[in-house]
């Protein structure tokens, strides 16, 4: 009898295991940022990881964003990972690129709107968010609709839909080689990218056993876990109360008085 293949308990889609993976080892996101850029690894003469803190998690009743704030090559790059399907996600992360592009606009009386670096988003989702494709990778521009010629090349917005990833043939793509690594389910998926013996991968992999283990990774997932209850939490209070007063609201445009709520139980 075949066992079922063991699911891993932290996923590399999960945000604190995507951060803290490359927090951790800030070569391993030089390669994987060369390769989301479909550049050389030795064409990127500036990196710097401008978001390496993790907390706080929640703030004023909101999960934060787990994202990666870096500057390379006088680009300014966010990548972040969203599980959870939603339909207003491509206008998020459109203000998201234009938050990053006006924070980029250098200040003083002597600068143009054209030093301004590139603001570059990148989005891995774990769901499909554009059905009228199969393929995997999205890239839009501003562009101008009938000669298709670029406004500016200051905003770009890519996103990697991680479930229409095609299954590694070979080593050659190191690009879904990476993107497969955050697709893994089981322990399985690592075993068999680990087998394909690229260094980049396994070192990935080798970072991520030590990290999921350590105590500072462990009480950081806990913070998270109880931000995202809270959260919840929070959620359903406000629907509940939101139900109460439509409820109440309607009994008095309909002129009736509203049921009086039952005694607590002692």
């Amino acid at each position: 009898m075949t066992s079922s293949p063991k699911i891993l308990e932290h996923k590399f889609y999960r945000d604190t295991v995507f951060k803290t993976l490359f927090t951790k080892n800030p070569n391993l996101l030089k390669h994987f940022v060369a390769e989301l850029l479909r550049i050389n690894y030795d064409e990127i003469t500036a990196f710097a990881l401008k978001n390496p803190e993790l907390m706080p998690l929640s703030t004023e009743g909101k999960l934060c964003r787990l994202d990666l704030c870096i500057e390379v090559n006088n680009k300014q790059i966010d990548i972040e990972i969203q599980v959870n399907s939603q339909q207003d996600y491509p206008e998020r992360t459109l203000y998201y690129c234009a938050d990053l592009f006006a924070s980029g606009l250098p200040k003083g009386i002597h600068n143009k709107y054209t030093d301004a670096p590139q603001a570059i988003t990148i989005s891995l989702v774990k769901f499909n968010l554009f059905p009228e494709t199969q393929e995997y990778v999205s890239r839009f521009r501003m562009m101008e609709e009938k000669r298709l010629t670029q406004l500016a090349d200051k905003m770009l917005l890519i996103y990697y839909e991680l479930p229409k990833l095609p299954k590694p043939k070979g080593i050659d793509n190191t690009l879904l080689l990476w993107l497969s690594l955050f697709n893994s389910e089981t322990e399985e998926d690592l075993a068999n990218l680990k087998n394909l013996g690229v260094p980049m991968i396994n070192e990935a992999i080798e970072t991520y056993s030590t990290v999921v283990v350590s105590d500072e990774f462990r009480e950081i997932e806990r913070s998270r876990r109880l931000a995202e209850r809270d959260y919840s939490h929070d959620m359903a209070c406000a629907i509940e109360e939101g139900i109460e007063k439509g409820y109440l609201k309607a009994y008095r445009e309909m002129g009736l008085e509203p049921p009086k709520k039952p005694l607590a139980k002692p």
